[in-house]
This record gives structure tokens, sequence and C-alpha cells, in this order.
């Protein structure tokens, strides 16, 4: 599997049916696009959404933000961009971070935190655990709940790519899970 961008991740997100929330790519140059951004909120009512630059990694985004707010922001993107129902919607998670797991085991980093108030990038620049060890290493069982995490690796065949996930006491998302996907990444 290969993915380039947030647009591959999307597409296998969606392909390998992976829990995640509803998220949706719009074009700004599309007549519609008002439109079409008001039916993703009438099909997904919530109080907070991300939007976020889709053309590269770590493009603008806006964290948690209100349908009002979401409106104005979109006015700033010229290429494509994305709007997903925010995991804070979700309550608070257990955990979150970036996994890989390589599918010989002899790989394994992981940047997370169980810090509430983070999001992904809070995790990058503040990760209460950073592994860059193996399966096997004994360390990993400590981190609590990512028993989960690395189960959802192997159920669904996560080896060699890049999980960027938050695990919640309850279930969430599409799925109805403990796990949601927020990306997945290869190449970028």
């Amino acid at each position: 599997m290969i993915i380039r961008n947030k647009l591959d991740s999307m597409y296998q997100l969606k392909k390998l049916g992976l829990n995640c929330f509803p998220e949706e790519i719009f074009n700004p140059k599309d007549k519609n696009m008002l439109e079409n951004v008001s039916q993703f909120f009438s099909q997904n009512d919530a109080n907070l959404y991300v939007v976020r630059d889709i053309s590269k990694w770590q493009g603008n985004t806006y964290f948690n933000v209100s349908k009002e707010e979401t409106l104005k922001n979109i006015l700033s993107y010229n290429d494509n961009f994305s709007i997903a129902v925010s995991s804070k919607n979700y309550g608070e998670y257990t955990l979150i971070g970036d996994i890989y797991i390589s599918d010989t085991l002899d790989k394994l980093w992981l940047l997370a935190s169980d810090n509430p108030n983070y999001n992904t990038r809070g995790v990058l620049k503040n990760p209460k655990w950073n592994y860059s060890t193996d399966y096997y290493d004994r360390r990993i069982k400590y981190v609590p709940h990512i028993d989960k995490i690395i189960d959802y690796i192997f159920v669904h065949n996560l080896f060699n790519v890049i999980v960027e996930f938050a695990v919640y006491p309850q279930r969430v998302g599409k799925n109805n899970e403990f796990v949601a996907i927020f990306e997945l990444r290869t190449d970028y």
C-alpha cells in the first residue's frame, strides 16, 4: 500500500473499512461548494469540525471549530480542503498518536500521549511516549490502552503503515469501535 497524500489516505480508510469520523473533500472553485458544505453539515450535525488543507502534509488546519467558524475559514483555501467531524465531539480519548509496526515485527515506533487536550500535532511536539524499538520491547505493554491499537493493526493488517489514531473508552466513529483512525501514511 502506497499513500502519498491525504487523498490516498482517505481512499484507503474507506477501502479498508476502517473506523473513522465523517470527512469529505471540497473544491473551493466549485460553484456549488457552499451548498455542498451545507449538505455535509446537515448529514453530519456536530458541534465541532476540523478543516484541513489536503494538498500537503501538515497544511493549514483549523481544529475544533464551529459551523460558523468553518464557513469563515474555508474561504482561505485556494486548493481542495476537507471538512471532518472533530474527534472532540466524542469525548476524551485515552490514547492518541502515531504508530508504525513492520510486518516482520522488528520495527515499532510510537509517538503517543494520554493528554486529553492534545490533537495529533500536539503529540508530535510533546509525546509522553516516544519509542523506536521492536514489537517485543517490554516497555510497550506499559503504555495504557496500547493493546487496542495494536490489536486493530493486526486485525486490519496495517503493517508498514504509519497509523494516526485515538483510543476511546467508549465506542465511536462510523463503525462504532474503540479505536478511531485519522490518517494512514507511507510516503509523506
